[in-house]
């Protein structure tokens, strides 16, 4: 009976994959074809995580915010290019994005430049958001 359900167990959990658009394309299925739920889903802090990617960013907007705002108001730099991979822009935003934030850039952190980070996030939240042209998959969703 203990081998039966190990063949069971085994063929349920064989070749499962989380999601992820680019490493993970695969949708999870187990060796059957049948599509299987795993914690990976919930739990994974890697490329194939469905969550805790907005707290990540989040986290290093408010690590990095000085140097953000820097590279912001000069369309471009190490800190920005970071940030919007943490946010898996496609390639086209990854150009057009530090343009568009700078030019919003008083939209973006107050005129008085006075922003908390959560209100600096969601503003460049929305300003992806309400862009058609830009697209990250863990920002402005």
């Amino acid at each position: 009976m203990n081998i039966l359900k190990s063949l069971v167990l085994l063929t349920f959990c064989f070749n499962v994959n989380a999601y992820d658009s680019v490493k993970c394309s695969r949708i999870a299925r187990n060796a059957l074809g049948v599509m299987v739920s795993t914690s990976s889903y919930v739990s994974s802090t890697g490329d194939c995580a469905a969550i805790g990617k907005t707290q990540e960013q989040k986290r290093f907007l408010v690590q990095n915010f000085e140097n953000l705002k820097k590279d912001i108001s000069r369309s471009g730099g190490e800190y920005l290019t970071s940030f919007s991979k943490l946010a898996n822009c496609d390639a086209f935003t990854l150009l057009e994005l530090p343009n568009r934030l700078r030019i919003n850039l008083k939209q973006i952190y107050g005129d008085d430049f006075q922003s908390n980070a959560e209100d600096v996030y969601n503003r460049i939240s929305e300003l992806v958001r309400a862009d058609k042209e830009l697209s990250c998959k863990y920002l402005g969703s």
